[in-house]
């Protein structure tokens, strides 16, 4: 009996496996560069100029200063009517710079592999069916029994 016990919990927790399931993990890393555009800071331009007035009324010039950064453009104009333009454009500038980026990719595939059983043969369906019908004709004869000496 306790052979019998030690093959029933045998059969138990070691019967077939119909699946199992197979788990792939693929990384991947990727380096990128790139281009990154940075703005660079506002410029600007100063003038600094020396009017005088001549005897006939006329405008004179005596001192003229420009200063402007590498991407700004000044001008300064008197005309003939005594008229004073000036004319500033400041350009703003972008530069683009190299950026070097990682990019890690994880991919986990899950595959369920099926294993064909193996089919039973002839013998042992006959054994399985007459199985089945005794435990089927053992419950008929229990129920018998138990109503004909419960209701008698």
């Amino acid at each position: 009996m306790k052979y019998l016990q030690i093959l029933l919990a045998a059969l138990c927790f070691f019967g077939c496996r119909a699946k199992e399931v197979v788990v792939h993990e693929n990384v991947r890393t990727e380096y990128i560069r790139q281009l990154v555009p940075v703005v660079l800071p506002d410029e600007g331009a100063s003038a600094s100029a020396l009017l005088e007035c001549a005897e006939n009324g006329a405008v004179l010039l005596s001192r003229f200063e420009v200063e402007t950064s590498k991407n700004a453009r000044m001008t300064l104009m008197i005309d003939s009517m005594n008229n004073l333009s000036v004319e500033a454009i400041v350009e703003r500038d972008t530069v683009f710079l190299p950026q070097d980026s990682v990019i890690i990719t994880r991919d986990v595939l899950k595959t369920e592999i099926a294993y064909k059983e193996k089919e039973l043969s002839i013998w042992q369906n006959v054994r399985l069916w007459a199985g089945n019908v005794s435990i089927i004709l053992i419950v008929i004869v229990i129920g018998y029994l138990f109503f004909k000496f419960k209701f008698k």
